[in-house]
């Protein structure tokens, strides 16, 4: 049986980007939060309407739109600087291998809704095809 884990839509997903872009200083966000549970760690949380959910080695945040965002450190570090932000706009699982094929049909399903949220609020795309494609574009430098 599927199960979709986030119980968020394409709207949701919209709410979330437009959230993203109104932040005014990702260099700021990147370089990370003061220390965990101090009275500036809340501050730096409010300036952009995130909710800290824990404070340990990976830092977890509401959104003012509901959603959950969970920074991770760079390698070695305590949150200063930032690795990686992670977010699950849909995530569907299986409750076997035998429904990869049904995990596949269902994502095929959500994904014009989907795209069509993020292009309401970031613009079409400059380009869009499968990861193996001759002309996907290159990253910026090697292991991006």
């Amino acid at each position: 049986m599927l199960t979709e884990t986030t119980g968020r839509t394409s709207r949701d997903l919209a709410a979330e980007l437009a959230n993203m872009r109104a932040v005014d200083d990702w260099p700021s966000v990147w370089s990370g939060p003061p220390q965990g549970g101090t009275a500036e760690f809340y501050a730096w949380c409010e300036r952009y309407g995130w909710e800290p959910q824990t404070t340990e080695r990976t830092l977890e945040l509401r959104t003012r739109s509901g959603g959950e965002w969970t920074f991770f450190p760079a390698k070695g570090a305590f949150w200063n600087p930032l690795g990686a932000l992670n977010h699950y706009a849909w995530q569907v699982l299986a409750g076997s291998g035998e429904e990869y094929g049904a995990v596949h049909a269902a994502a095929a399903e959500v994904w014009p809704a989907y795209l069509k949220a993020a292009e309401d609020v970031l613009g079409t795309p400059t380009w869009s095809g499968d990861w193996d494609a001759a002309d996907f574009p290159q990253p910026p430098r090697p292991g991006f």
